[in-house]
């Protein structure tokens, strides 16, 4: 009798654990989903750049989302086939995260490279090309440029005026001259009217 409900404490914990397994897939589904609307204009750049990112959570929710529908359905019916292929897909899952983690370590220098390479590239050619991508680009990363906003003293069309484009601006409803200038500005002022970093997602 004690084994019989230990067992179904232990049937109704791998259900709830499932459970919520199953509701992060879900959440990282529409993370994905989300983020992929934010930034999917930088595939512009050529080479796909930021529409990685988001395409692999949702790929990640996906998959976990399946596994876990299998890990629910095994507990409650007590199918062995279902929790066979449940433990089955675990074991898949871990071996990809370690190899995910190692190719991130490897190649994370690489990546951050070729995504400046690209940004600096498209920066040359803004605002006659690329001008919506760019400025929604800035405005969802809250960024100024690839590096900074001291991206735009190496182009001479705003170093001329000193200025940044207004997709910069921190608030582009309140002050309309908040990009005028910005160039030889020390950060610590830049800082207040325009973005002077790149917002991790």
């Amino acid at each position: 009798m004690t084994l019989e409900g230990g067992m179904k404490i232990v049937k109704y914990l791998l259900f709830v654990f499932n459970f919520l397994f199953w509701i992060s897939g879900l959440i990282l589904i529409i993370i994905g989903a989300v983020v992929q609307s934010k930034v999917g204009g930088s595939r512009e750049l050529g080479h796909n750049v930021g529409s990685g990112a988001p395409i692999l959570l949702i790929i990640v929710g996906s998959v976990i989302f399946i596994v876990a529908f299998f890990g629910c359905c095994g507990a409650v019916r007590e199918s062995r086939c279902m929790l066979g292929t449940f433990i089955g897909l675990l074991v898949i899952i871990l071996i990809v995260e370690i190899a995910a983690a190692i190719a991130a370590l490897v190649y994370k220098d690489k990546v951050k490279g070729l995504v400046d390479v690209q940004l600096k590239k498209s920066l040359k050619t803004y605002p006659k090309q690329n001008k919506k991508m760019i400025d929604d680009l800035q405005q969802n990363m809250q960024c100024c440029g690839a590096a900074g906003y001291k991206d735009y003293e190496d182009l001479p069309e705003w170093l001329t005026k000193n200025d940044v484009p207004k997709s910069c601006c921190l608030d582009l409803t309140s002050n309309s001259t908040c990009n005028e200038g910005v160039i030889q500005k020390p950060l610590s002022v830049a800082e207040k009217s325009v973005y002077t970093r790149v917002k991790s997602l």
